[in-house]
């Protein structure tokens, strides 16, 4: 039972206020309210200033008995300018305060599956008590065009629609390099220079890669230096020393760039024996598990 202070709903005017705090996947914390005022608490688990700017709505909360997942919406605008705030915080998560939701860190998944408090408080004293509506994870931060984005604050009952067995295919679902594919990148991991830029997009290297069957498209290219430094997206292409991207980079691809290219996988068996000799951790069936023709045949007399 939560105990409310005296004092908290006491007022001729709408007080009550929603701030919204949430933790990035490095630990730098965004803060931010849907008032028209920033709000500053000063002790406490939420200390902090939150920022009217930040411009954040959220939808009604939808809670249900039957397990169904219970989710809150949001969306807003991102703009461009950030202020700082070092403010005194209890949260051992970081003590970095962001204003705003940038596009770059969206576009490298900061926000997905990142930590969301929402809380109530009174704004003409919010020390006094925080209110907490929902804590949960945000699902996949999408953005449009006109710098619009959107994502859902998922609650604990998210966890009980996820499945929890492990499926079999045709192709492999490890990815390349990882705990369960094993294989060694040093080997398949190269170091270039950029260029030539045509986009965000699309963009030429220094010099060829030297690959067996070419297996670039599906990898990873990682910037190194330059305004994209410390992000990647998947490869779309490799041809002609140009390698195209399936999404832009958040930032103007320069120059002189230094970037890391990681090869990628096609998922088939004959790609692991060939290219990657791994057969044995080959995570599709049909080659050490029995394929699903195998599974329908009836039995012989």
């Amino acid at each position: 039972m939560r105990i409310i202070p005296a004092g908290f709903l006491d007022s001729e005017v709408t007080d009550l206020q929603i701030c919204w705090v949430i933790v990035k996947r490095d630990g730098e914390i965004v803060r931010g309210t849907e008032y028209d005022e920033d709000i500053e608490i000063t002790t406490g688990t939420y200390a902090g200033i939150y920022y009217a700017h930040a411009g954040i709505t959220g939808s009604d909360i939808k809670s249900s008995s039957d397990l169904a997942v219970d989710n809150l919406e949001v969306k807003g605008a991102l703009v461009d300018s950030t202020v700082g705030d070092t403010g005194d915080s209890s949260s051992s998560s970081g003590d970095i305060t962001l204003v705003d939701l940038s596009a770059a860190d969206i576009e490298a998944g900061m926000y997905d599956n990142a930590e969301v408090t929402t809380f109530l408080v009174n704004a003409t004293d919010p020390d006094l008590y925080q209110h907490v509506l929902r804590t949960g994870w945000s699902g996949n931060v999408s953005r449009t065009a006109e710098g619009e984005y959107r994502t859902e604050v998922r609650g604990l009952t998210q966890a009980l629609s996820q499945g929890i067995v492990r499926t079999y295919g045709v192709g492999c679902d490890a990815e390349l390099g990882d705990s369960r594919c094993k294989v060694d990148m040093t080997t398949y991991t190269h170091t270039r220079a950029v260029t030539q830029v045509f986009s965000r997009r699309l963009f030429q290297i220094s010099t060829p890669l030297i690959t067996m069957f070419g297996n670039v498209a599906g990898g990873k290219v990682t910037f190194n230096s330059g305004l994209n430094m410390g992000y990647s997206q998947e490869i779309k292409s490799y041809s002609s020393l140009q390698i195209e991207t399936y999404l832009p980079m958040p930032a103007d691809i320069q120059v002189g760039d230094d970037i890391t290219i990681a090869q990628g996988c096609d998922k088939a068996w004959m790609t692991c024996v060939n290219a990657y000799n791994n057969i044995l951790n080959f995570r599709g069936h049909g080659v050490l598990v029995p394929g699903e023709m195998e599974i329908l045949k009836v039995g012989k007399r």
